[in-house]
């Protein structure tokens, strides 16, 4: 396994946090459980939701698989990261929308413009030595509004952005449950464009810091 992905901690917290974007609560021994021993079936979960957890599982394996010092952030990256974690679940997983979509907050959204998505990817491979957790929450955040794929949006770009963050040795940006209600809140606003504190805010209490930082 990478180096990257060495600190349990790190990927419990981003586990859960991915989960959390599709309403399952995953517990903590849970999510160490599926980390350790890959475990995807537990007392309590719908067919549908261990779907999800496996999905989560996968991606994870996939990337620990890679080495993710040397990774760059690139398109064909973050269609192959949709396929894993909305696989069974979107409508054409790991590709691009190529229709309107309906986002309660947003109203119909158009389909995403490439050179937009392939744009606001490529900044995460510029992340400087200043603050990369706020930069790395801002590309989370548009890319998220873009809506690019039919489903897993906000899955899929913050787990894109979150290992960039660790490839730079910093800790991944993920959601305490606690926290959960006011970031809901807070992407609502940043969808409708009337409030854009929410990188900010997950710069600041949702990033996850290393054990050894």
């Amino acid at each position: 396994m990478d180096p990257c992905f060495s600190d349990p901690d790190l990927l419990i917290s981003l586990i859960r946090t991915l989960c959390l974007f599709e309403d399952i609560r995953l517990g903590e021994e849970q999510a160490r459980e599926l980390l350790q021993i890959g475990r995807s079936s537990f007392p309590g979960l719908s067919g549908d939701d261990e779907l999800i957890v496996s999905n989560v599982r996968d991606t994870l394996a996939f990337l620990g698989s890679r080495e993710i010092r040397g990774m760059k952030a690139d398109l064909a990256l973050f269609l192959r990261l949709n396929a894993l974690l909305a696989r069974e679940q979107a409508l054409i997983p790991g590709v691009l929308r190529n229709g309107p979509v309906f986002v309660p907050s947003m109203g119909e959204v158009p389909p995403p413009d490439p050179r937009r998505v392939e744009a606001e990817i490529d900044r995460l491979n510029s992340l400087g030595s200043g603050n990369c957790a706020l930069e790395a929450a801002g590309c989370f955040c548009r890319l998220a509004r873009m809506q690019p794929f039919w489903d897993g949006n906000k899955r899929t770009a913050l787990t894109l952005c979150s290992v960039m963050l660790m490839r730079h040795g910093s800790g991944p940006l993920a959601v305490p449950e606690e926290e959960y209600a006011l970031f809901d809140e807070l992407l609502t606003s940043f969808y409708t464009r009337k409030d854009e504190s929410l990188p900010g805010f997950l710069a600041m209490r949702c990033r996850v810091p290393r054990n050894d930082s």
